[in-house]
This record gives C-alpha cells, structure tokens and sequence, in this order.
C-alpha cells in the first residue's frame, strides 16, 4: 500500500506539473517550464499545492495588462490543475478513495504534522491500517455469539 501511494503521489505531482507547464505556456506566463517544476514540487502540500503557483501568475497576467490571459490562467488552473486533477486523478493514482474523505483528509495532515514530508505518504498508511484493523475487529466481534447473562445487572450487594 504504501508503494502504491508513494507511486500515486509523485505521479500525479508530474502530471500536475506537465498541466501547469501547458496552462502557463498557453497564455504567455513567462519561465513557464520553471513554474511548472516548481508546481511539481509544491503539489505535495496538502491543502494549497499548485494554486501557490498558478494564482500569482494569472495575478500577474492580470496586473501587467494581460487580464484576459490572467482570467484564463486562473480558470484553467482552477479547473484543470486543481480540481480535475485533485478530484479525478490524484484518487485514482494513490488509491486511497475507499477511505471515507474525513480519514484521508486526517491521514494527510496528521501525517505532515508528525512525520514532515515523509507524512505525505506515512499518515494515509497508517490510517489504512488502522481502518482495516477496525474493519476486521467489527467482523470477529459480530460473528461471536454474544452471551446476554453478562448484560444483566446483578442488584446483590457487593461483599
């Protein structure tokens, strides 16, 4: 598991990466190959990722008189660097959509929070593991017979 989202990971980071290169070659960001590796390296932030990258250059375009290509840079940053990518691909690649978005989102951040970088792919590890050993628990709890005698209260004093 931890191959598969190590794997997942740095493969959507390229990708994210090759689109914002695209995005800012498109409308004329100059140093777009830099911006782009640069958004490969920041796309491993959980929360903010590549919009560190692509909002300052569609503000840019904008202040330097380009506002059609600033607007452009931001919307296709928006919807194809981050949520396309973010939404579709990324839980794709990294396999972790069977966990409940709570115990991902708890996974990432605890994760950064505990290990630094590392945390990127230990925390949704762990929290893999911990949810399975839940999971297998419930199983063996449910299919043991429950003895009801234990549940009655037993009203004798105690001595």
């Amino acid at each position: 598991m931890g191959r598969q989202i190590f794997f997942g990971t740095v493969s959507a980071g390229l990708l994210q990466g090759l689109l914002a290169t695209i995005g800012c070659w498109l409308t004329g960001v100059p140093e777009a190959p830099f911006l782009g590796a640069l958004t490969t390296v920041v796309s491993l932030v959980p929360g903010v990722g590549g919009s560190v990258v692509w909002v300052p250059a569609g503000l840019f375009l904008i202040y330097t008189g380009h506002p059609m290509a600033g607007i452009i840079e931001l919307l296709y940053g928006a919807l194809i660097v981050s949520i396309g990518l973010e939404l579709v691909i990324r839980r794709r690649l990294v396999g972790v959509a069977q966990l409940p978005k709570v115990f991902t989102f708890v996974g990432l951040f605890g994760g950064v929070a505990l290990f630094g970088l590392m945390g990127l792919i230990l925390g949704p590890v762990i929290v893999s593991l911990c949810v399975a050993v839940l999971k297998i628990y419930n199983e063996e709890v449910v299919e043991l017979p429950v003895d009801t005698t234990v549940l009655v209260h037993d009203r004798s004093p105690l001595r």
